[in-house]
């Protein structure tokens, strides 16, 4: 007899049909520890998921019978706002990097911008928030688990100067694809930033997905003061959806920091990001030529401004027009 009392590895010793159901809503045991959650109700509940609802599907995959939900002990903490907003004062900075459209090399861009940051000497988080596809970590050849600390927040991982958290190191393999929905997924965002353990930051660097959907649109929402920096190529395509996200930023009110430039040179053609950015009235920062050595990964998972005087050049403008 299913009620929501019972705890998430109760639910899953039920039957391996258990385990898929649970994963569709983002729940696992590795985030039933990260998270602190008390019983399926909690999860559900944090998550903002109908009980009902995962307790019907468990019921048509495992067989067992719902009983008449009566869930104690286990309070909203998140208040009536369907997500927390403002806060995280002890991060001066929060610089999203954007992009219209995915394969830009926009995790390249955010990557190398936290590490030469905190080269500089400055306080760096680093928050992979493409969910779907968390990319940072293999990059950067970190490896790890997420724990939680005795407040129970989650402890970040770190490399290079760099606090990291990441989506990677909940997922059984790299190859695993999440098959959630954008509730679900902009839930873990809000807990990735507000229940991470950051400490004191100068800048927290957020990759964000691809696109103008659920997780730009809830940070800009939960943090209204986050600075977006997008990145795009010198191709047609890649400046179409480029001016898309910077409507979004717009539309939002969020400050543009203005456009990097990747994978530059002759093949799209010169000038072209620079062209775009004037008439969107956007600053331009400076373009990354497309080199063979920029697309490898160092074994060691070293960021190629470590290695590259170009790059560290390129970054240090970027960081004196921008006020880094």
């Amino acid at each position: 007899m299913l009620t929501g009392q019972e705890t998430v590895r109760e639910i899953l010793n039920l039957s391996p049909q258990a385990k898929s159901v649970l994963h569709k809503y983002g729940i696992t045991l590795e985030s039933a520890d990260h998270f602190g959650y008390k019983n399926l109700a909690h999860a559900a509940l944090t998550l903002k998921i109908p009980l009902r609802k995962i307790l019907d599907d468990l019921s048509a995959a495992t067989g067992e019978r719902v009983a008449e939900i009566k869930v104690k002990g286990v309070q909203n903490t998140a208040g009536k706002s369907a997500v927390r907003k403002g806060g995280l004062e002890n991060i001066k900075r929060i610089i999203a990097v954007h992009s219209g459209k995915g394969g830009v090399g926009k995790t390249f861009v955010a990557v190398n911008l936290a590490a030469f940051l905190a080269k500089k000497g400055m306080k760096i988080g680093l928050l992979d928030a493409d969910v779907d596809c968390p990319n940072v970590l293999h990059i950067l050849k970190a490896e790890g688990k997420l724990v939680a600390n005795q407040k129970k927040m989650i402890v970040p991982l770190e490399k290079f100067g760099m606090k990291i958290v990441s989506m990677a190191p909940l997922l059984n393999s790299e190859d695993e694809a999440l098959l959630w929905r954008g509730p679900i997924v902009s839930r873990v965002l809000e807990q990735f930033l507000y229940d991470v353990d950051w400490g004191d930051l100068d800048v927290l660097v957020v990759d964000l997905p691809p696109g103008t959907s659920d997780i730009p649109l809830t940070l800009y929402h939960m943090l209204p003061r986050a600075e977006v920096l997008l990145v795009t190529t010198p191709h047609q395509l890649g400046l179409l959806d480029a001016k898309k996200a910077a409507a979004m930023a717009k539309k939002l009110n969020v400050k543009i920091l203005g456009i990097i430039e990747n994978m530059g040179g002759e093949i799209f053609g010169k000038e072209t990001s620079k062209e775009a950015a004037k008439k969107l009235g956007i600053p331009f920062l400076g373009s990354i030529p497309m080199h063979t050595a920029y697309a490898q990964i160092d074994h060691e998972g070293r960021p190629q401004v470590f290695s590259s005087l170009e790059l560290e050049e390129i970054y240090e403008n970027v960081r004196k027009k921008t006020g880094l």
